[in-house]
């Protein structure tokens, strides 16, 4: 089982930072696991790596998400993976919980992730290559699919559903939203979750980074 993470990055953003220095905690934990950071700069011609970050030619937009995935997928060999996961930076996972789910997955035609069955959250988009071959081959139908206003995972979903009949599929254990003043160290949470959503309301977002550092220890210090 391999699994390729490429996450939603910008340099921009100094709350990512914080988020960088945690995910580089575990990013490297399982083997079976390689993650990767997009971001988009103007000041390069061509698609750089620097160790785990991939530099991406571009403007750094909402409008451009899209272009910033499948940019990825184009640069890495996403075939060479089962499963391909495009996520962000406030979002928290466990890979040894994630990597059991994907054992009972489908291997071909998969959209996968929390759902409300039209289309699949941005803070976790689980892809199989073939259907990540159609985003990369039809990347110009996409770009201009419209309401160009969509976020990105709603015209992934859209665009796969209408034009390709993959349907949206749902991710069990569900994504788990951890609220401020909740911080990671609840007793109350399951140990199966795979995936958790940190992101918070504007004056907590401060937050962010000391329940990441939680989650860390929790789910890959003290198991």
């Amino acid at each position: 089982m391999r699994l390729l993470v490429l996450v939603i990055y910008s340099e921009d953003n100094p709350l990512y930072k914080e988020h960088l220095r945690v995910w580089r905690l575990y990013s490297k934990k399982n083997a079976s696991v390689d993650v990767y950071f997009m971001t988009l700069s103007p000041n390069v011609t061509e698609k750089i790596l620097v160790n785990d970050i991939l530099i991406i030619p571009g403007e750094e937009s909402f409008k451009n998400l899209p272009y910033k995935f499948i940019s990825a997928l184009e640069y890495f060999p996403y075939q060479d993976y089962d499963y391909i996961l495009r996520t962000n930076m406030s979002s928290f996972w466990v890979f040894h919980n994630l990597l059991s789910v994907l054992e009972t997955l489908p291997r071909e035609e998969l959209l996968a992730g929390q759902t409300d069955g039209s289309f699949v959250s941005g803070a976790g988009m689980l892809f199989t290559p073939d259907v990540c071959h159609i985003l990369v081959r039809f990347k110009e139908r996409i770009f201009s699919f419209r309401p160009r206003d969509l976020g990105d995972d709603v015209r992934l979903s859209y665009y796969l559903r209408i034009h390709h009949e993959i349907e949206c599929t749902q991710l069990n254990p569900n994504t788990y939203h951890l609220w401020y003043p909740n911080t990671g160290l609840e007793d109350s949470i399951p140990k199966n979750i795979f995936h958790f959503r940190l992101k918070q309301n504007d004056e907590h977002r401060n937050k962010e980074y000391e329940m990441m550092m939680n989650l860390f220890n929790r789910f890959y210090i003290t198991q």
